[in-house]
């Protein structure tokens, strides 16, 4: 398998991490690609030229739910708890994604000229990651191994820090930075860290 990344996207970390936790290293070969430029191998596995993109034997799958699924599938120890839990796991991934969403396209306005900035977007985007880490900061629990939820809601975390380091979330949040701090220390995370 081939997964198209790279060391800047909290989306495509996300699968980096599932693959260190899941111990699937040996079969999947990172491929890391400038997206901005859609590069011909991108985009033949992924038409919207988007990462991370996973290209098997039999699939072409991109988004990075969809990938970590897969990946989570191909190990007998699932990261995504079962039961009522897993509907619960699953609202955090959705959670992480959308944090991460907003800090893209506030990094996007950012690098806008000045005067075409919107002030009103980029506060629109700022409060809906202040809310989105609020709301984290009461879910976040310390189990032996993180789930799914856990790793996008601190791929979103790390992504803030390396873009938008201004929002000082952490300010927001004790509780949640000493979860995140916990999460970064483990092997997975330290091998995948952004930058």
């Amino acid at each position: 398998m081939k997964l198209f990344s790279s060391h800047t996207s909290p989306y495509a970390r996300k699968a980096r991490i599932v693959i260190h936790e899941q111990d699937l290293r040996a079969q999947v070969q990172e491929v890391v690609v400038n997206h901005a430029v859609k590069p011909p191998e991108l985009l033949s596995v992924n038409p919207s030229g988007k990462i991370p993109a996973l290209l098997t034997d039999e699939l072409a799958l991109f988004d990075s739910r969809v990938i970590c699924e897969y990946l989570d599938s191909l190990a007998p120890d699932s990261l995504f708890p079962g039961g009522s839990q897993m509907w619960r796991d699953k609202t955090r991934v959705a959670l992480g994604d959308a944090m991460m969403d907003a800090a893209v396209a506030l990094m996007l306005e950012k690098r806008r000229a000045e005067e075409q900035r919107s002030t009103w977007f980029a506060e629109r985007e700022r409060s809906r990651i202040e809310r989105i880490v609020g709301a984290c900061e009461q879910g976040g629990e310390s189990r032996d191994r993180p789930s799914v939820g856990d790793i996008s809601i601190a791929c979103a975390l790390s992504y803030l820090d390396l873009r938008l380091p201004e929002l000082e979330w952490r300010r927001l949040a004790p509780a949640l930075d000493d979860w995140s701090e916990q999460l970064e220390a483990r092997p997975a995370f330290a091998a995948t860290r952004l930058g």
